[in-house]
């Protein structure tokens, strides 16, 4: 594939994209975000907008997995510039716990749900993130409670 995506730059794009994919579906996440970030860096101005969203979701994803949530809020917000309305758009609210930014987690999660109530099919997944964001700042909670104690 290497030589394939040297010899023909039209195709190059493609099989970069394409062998993103495959790095981070085998858990190669640091080769996978450069080739995410090669393909976005080369984008052209009138690059299709659901193919952008959806490679800076999956380089948030491969940050996420870097351990790397700062990466990971950049690219999933800019995913959700790219397309207003998206099942991923409450990833973001996902991480910010991580850095123990739940203010911000919270108002991340009201703007997704403001933004989907037309999406029926949302609610689970919106429930389920709210779920998790609950868990992790109650985590955090106790954390800061037993440590001070």
């Amino acid at each position: 594939m290497n030589n394939a995506i040297k010899s023909d730059e039209t195709d190059s794009i493609d099989l970069l994209k394409l062998r993103a994919e495959v790095q981070r579906c085998l858990g190669h996440y640091s080769e996978s975000v450069s080739d995410l970030t090669y393909v976005i860096n080369t984008a052209k101005p009138d690059a299709d907008t659901v193919t952008l969203m959806n490679l800076y979701e999956s380089r948030g994803e491969c940050y996420e997995r870097m351990e790397k949530p700062e990466e990971a809020i950049k690219d999933y917000t800019e995913a959700i510039k790219l397309l207003q309305v998206s099942l991923k758009i409450i990833y973001p609210s996902t991480m910010l716990p991580t850095l123990g930014q739940h203010e911000e987690a919270i108002a991340d999660y009201n703007r997704a749900v403001t933004l989907s109530k037309e999406n029926e099919d949302i609610s689970p997944i919106l429930q389920q993130r709210e779920c998790h964001i609950t868990r992790q700042r109650n985590t955090m909670l106790q954390s800061s409670t037993s440590t001070s104690s």
